[in-house]
C-alpha cells in the first residue's frame, strides 16, 4: 500500500515538473501588468508569477554598463527567460534615473504568431505600421506611454516605455 501511494505521488508530480520546466507563454495581460509596474520591486513580484527563470545580475552586467554610458544615469533592471537560451522568450523591466529618466519593458518572443494582431486589439490601430518582405514594425503612442513592435521572421520584439 505504501509503495502504491509513493508511486501515485511520483506519477502525480510528473506533470508538475514538466510544467515548471516549460512554463506557459506570457499573455498580453501579464505583459502589460508587469510593464505598468511603478518600480523594479513591483515588477519582480508580478514577474515571478510567470514561473520563468529569473535572469542573474551577471547576465545584465554588459547591458547595464552600456546603458549607463549612453543614458548618463543609473539603471535598475530585472528580467526573466522562458525556454532554452537559443530559442527563448525573455522579458526585462528597468527604471532609469538621470537626464533621460524613464521606465521600460522589453519583451522578446521566439514565436510572434498573432502578437501584432493581439496588440492591435488591445491598444488599437498602430500610429505607424510598416511591412516589407523582411520586417514588420509598428508604433503606438498611448497617453505618456509608447509601444514599439518589430518582427523579423518568426521572432518579435515589443518595447513599452514611459517617462519616470
Amino acid at each position: 500500500m505504501r509503495t502504491t501511494i509513493l508511486w501515485l505521488a511520483f506519477v502525480a508530480c510528473i506533470p508538475c515538473a514538466h510544467a515548471q520546466a516549460n512554463p506557459s507563454a506570457i499573455t498580453l495581460d501579464q505583459l502589460f501588468n508587469i510593464c505598468e509596474s511603478r518600480s523594479v520591486s513591483e515588477s519582480a513580484s508580478r514577474g515571478e508569477q510567470l514561473g520563468w527563470q529569473r535572469l542573474s545580475e551577471a547576465e545584465f552586467d554588459e547591458w547595464r554598463s552600456a546603458f549607463v554610458n549612453y543614458n548618463g544615469g543609473s539603471v535598475e533592471v530585472i528580467g526573466w527567460r522562458r525556454g532554452e537560451p537559443e530559442r527563448s522568450d525573455s522579458l526585462s523591466f528597468w527604471v532609469a534615473e538621470g537626464p533621460n529618466g524613464h521606465k521600460a519593458c522589453y519583451y522578446s518572443a521566439s514565436d510572434a504568431a498573432g502578437l501584432l494582431e493581439a496588440l492591435s486589439q488591445r491598444i488599437g490601430k498602430p500610429d505607424s505600421l510598416d511591412k516589407n518582405e523582411v520586417v514588420i514594425s509598428a508604433h503606438w503612442k498611448t497617453g505618456s506611454s509608447e509601444v514599439y513592435y518589430s518582427q523579423a521572421g518568426a521572432g518579435a520584439l515589443v518595447n513599452i516605455s514611459s517617462p519616470d
